[in-house]
């Protein structure tokens, strides 16, 4: 497939969690060499705008706050995870809750690593913790 759409939809968290993601070349992952940026806006608040170079995975989406507040819900876009001489690119967009189920923030970014191998898969996990909810892979042709 030339992209991959990955939608989710995690609704509750055993602990408050950053939520990472890695991409998987030869089944292992790949732990360096993320830059990816993000902005987003709070319900009621103020707008968010962060980047980070060199990481060890991406971590689009804030802190999402333990119990069952609401969770996590959105896309993630990985374009050309087949290629090899080209580096892979993401796109996402999400909505979370925060503190409490009234605390909405919406996020959108993407970034990329350094890597030109084909990808044999990704990981989307929590940073600490677990969580429970699903997420449903589609492959686009051109």
């Amino acid at each position: 497939y030339d992209h991959y759409i990955i939608r989710f939809y995690f609704p509750t968290f055993s602990t408050n969690a950053d939520v990472s993601m890695r991409y998987r070349v030869s089944s292992s992952d790949i732990t360096a060499n993320y830059d990816f940026a993000r902005y987003g806006f709070q319900i009621n608040s103020s707008s968010i705008h962060q980047s980070w170079t060199n990481q060890d995975s991406f971590s689009p989406f804030f802190s999402v706050p333990g119990g069952t507040q609401g969770g996590l819900m959105g896309e993630v876009i990985l374009s050309n995870p087949l290629q090899s001489s080209r580096k892979k690119l993401m796109l996402y967009r999400a909505i979370q809750f925060q503190s409490n189920d009234t605390t909405a923030v919406t996020l959108n970014g993407g970034g990329f690593n350094d890597t030109t191998s084909a990808l044999s898969g990704f990981k989307i996990y929590p940073r600490s913790g677990n969580f429970t909810g699903s997420a449903t892979i589609y492959g686009m042709l051109k």
